[in-house]
């Protein structure tokens, strides 16, 4: 039995400590954390070398430029600061945190974020809220060496302006950064490692495509799709620049091989399995070639990603010049990072994933607008932020939102240690079918409170027990989700509905949830509202 069948979903029942983590783990898990967290320390190492690279880009621009990019990048950091946080994996972010609290398995995705991730909870309690800090700040590190490789592609200094400002106040970037989404950390791996192997061959230094290849490969250790998208990437900076190969360098490769091994693998692995399934695409991606990418692809749109921008990346395409065959292939290069995730690609997921490759077009739209005449570049420039608007329904509230804002209340009123509580669990019925139903487990645990959870069904089976701090049940959304709802369906599943009317319960606190409308799956009933509670049962 490998750990992530064995894993105890209730609060409390499972290693917390690091040493006893490692007890759980398979020899496949085991090989994986090992090259991640090999993965994450090289990438930590590669840093300061960024930074150095990212200081000498930068200074090399004019004095006023300079500046006006330090400004943006700063009103960048305070946006990405003050946005509301939020998790935007559908409830499966909880699950995300409690793989990285309790490493008792590698997550779907791979090792990569999850060591990282880790890494923060040996230091400060696991919490989402906690790991949503660190991408926020991860996010705006990651905007340094995006603006430093995009200089090297030498675009005039007016275009590192408009991408700074298009960077910083850009909303799918910003809300992006307050999510628990694994591409973020991603993001700064690869960037990072684009800006280092981007060198020109009179500025090249040794180590630095050694240390390229080690922030490559962890960019790759955090997404499946990255696996293919940030060699293809790497191969045309490579390209470009006409570095020659030579044994060492032939040893990149090896380099890179090694660490995305036991990644690759886990993937191929989840692949299969999910094919058995049905539950991904595989089989109908090659027959639809690239019409498979249109309706998919993020720069088309136009209430995710400003057309403006959109179209003034498209025109830079079509330059005869060396630059505009450069701009061609990034745009082929996102067009194949794209066709990647076509393998399981939710419409609801898709300004996540594809949040990096929009930066990429944004920077070409950036190049195109300062290329254009004055009068030209003014009405363009007012045509971008007109075409942003429609974009910030990315903010707007959701079900799932309501529900994260009602289940930290609810923990808030727990006692600190002694309490049972009885929730919906995957366990239950009906089968859940694709409604995540993970929850929080790990703010259940020391040093946040100690209580022991439940599901709904085995707190019956085993006679309603009381714990000695009181028994608390909790009604929130995921009581009220069945995947595609049948019209005639109850609004309340018949779990939650017999929980709360066999026993005596005494209400602790309870509000009404506005109904913000399906999501893509079709999650809940058509009810004006939500009737959440946390109820105390009676002795």
């Amino acid at each position: 039995m490998n750990a992530a069948t064995r894993l105890i979903d209730y609060a409390g029942e499972v290693p917390t400590g690091l040493a006893a983590q490692m007890t759980w783990w398979s020899p496949t898990d085991a090989g994986q954390f090992g090259v991640a967290a090999l993965g994450l320390l090289l990438a930590l190492l590669a840093l300061p070398r960024v930074a150095v690279t990212v200081a000498d880009t930068l200074r090399r621009l004019p004095r006023p430029y300079r500046r006006a990019v330090l400004v943006a990048l700063g009103l960048a950091l305070l946006v990405r600061l003050l946005v509301p946080a939020r998790l935007v994996l559908l409830f499966s972010g909880y699950e995300l945190v409690e793989r990285s609290a309790v490493l008792t398995g590698v997550h779907r995705y791979g090792a990569g974020a999850q060591v990282l991730h880790r890494l923060l909870f040996l230091f400060l309690p696991p919490d989402h809220a906690t790991l949503i800090l660190l991408h926020r700040v991860t996010a705006w590190l990651a905007l340094w060496p995006l603006l430093a490789w995009f200089a090297r592609w030498r675009p005039p200094p007016r275009a590192l302006v408009f991408a700074a400002l298009g960077l910083a106040l850009l909303p799918l970037l910003v809300r992006d950064a307050a999510t628990e989404s694994i591409l973020v950390p991603g993001s700064l791996w690869l960037w990072s490692g684009l800006l280092l192997l981007d060198a020109p061959p009179d500025g090249q230094r040794a180590g630095d495509h050694w240390r390229a290849m080690v922030l490559v490969a962890a960019a790759a250790l955090t997404r499946p799709e990255l696996l293919i998208v940030a060699p293809v990437l790497g191969l045309l900076v490579v390209r470009r620049r006409g570095v020659r190969l030579t044994w060492p360098r032939a040893g990149l490769a090896l380099l890179f091989l090694v660490l995305v091994s036991p990644q690759l693998w886990h993937t191929v692995e989840r692949m299969l399995q999910d094919a058995a399934q049905g539950t991904n695409r595989l089989h109908k991606l090659f027959p639809l070639g690239p019409l498979a990418v249109v309706g998919s692809f993020l720069p088309f749109w136009p209430l995710a990603f400003p057309l403006a921008w959109t179209l003034l990346a498209l025109r830079s395409l079509w330059r005869p010049t060396e630059q505009g065959a450069w701009r061609r292939q990034l745009a082929v290069a996102t067009y194949l990072w794209v066709f990647a995730l076509l393998v399981d690609l939710p419409q609801t997921s898709v300004p996540r994933l594809e949040a990096p490759l929009a930066a990429l077009w944004l920077l070409l739209g950036a190049w195109q607008l300062a290329e254009l005449p004055p009068l030209t570049q003014r009405w363009a420039g007012a045509l971008v932020v007109l075409t942003t608007l429609p974009t910030l329904w990315l903010f707007a509230p959701t079900n799932e939102d309501d529900a994260e804002h009602f289940t930290r209340a609810a923990l808030a009123q727990l006692p600190t240690e002694g309490a049972c509580l009885v929730t919906l669990h995957e366990s239950d019925p009906p089968d859940k079918g694709k409604v995540q139903r993970a929850f929080p487990d790990y703010l259940l645990r020391p040093p946040h409170r100690t209580a022991k959870r439940y599901a709904m069904a085995q707190w019956q089976e085993a006679g309603a027990p009381q714990c000695r701090a009181g028994t608390f049940l909790l009604i929130e959304h995921r009581c009220y989700a069945i995947f595609h709802h049948p019209v005639n369906a109850p609004a309340l599943l018949p779990i939650c509905t017999d929980t709360l009317a066999q026993h005596a319960w005494q209400p602790v606190l309870q509000t009404s949830a506005p109904n913000h409308g399906q999501n893509e799956y079709g999650w809940y009933p058509d009810v004006p509202a939500f009737q959440l509670g946390l109820y105390r049962m009676r002795p």
